[in-house]
């Protein structure tokens, strides 16, 4: 099975940049991303600020997913 990576990202020098990761095996794009959100609703992360929650298949640099989650008042 293809392994993904599902990461919280936050914006840093105008790009997001992950500051929490976690490894999915996943059986295609779809499947990864429903494991990512999965993922994302269990972690406990306090998120203080505006967060993407991205999925990247193995050795990609960019994400194929990408969604904000959470915004600062």
């Amino acid at each position: 099975m293809p392994a993904y990576v599902a990461a919280l990202s936050c914006l840093q020098d105008d790009k997001p940049v992950p500051y929490e990761t976690s490894q999915i095996t996943a059986e295609n794009d779809e499947d990864a991303v429903r494991k990512a959100v999965e993922w994302r609703v269990t972690t406990v992360t306090t998120i203080d600020r505006r967060t993407w929650l991205e999925v990247f298949r193995e050795g990609e640099s960019r994400a194929f997913h990408s969604k904000e989650i959470a915004r600062i008042r």
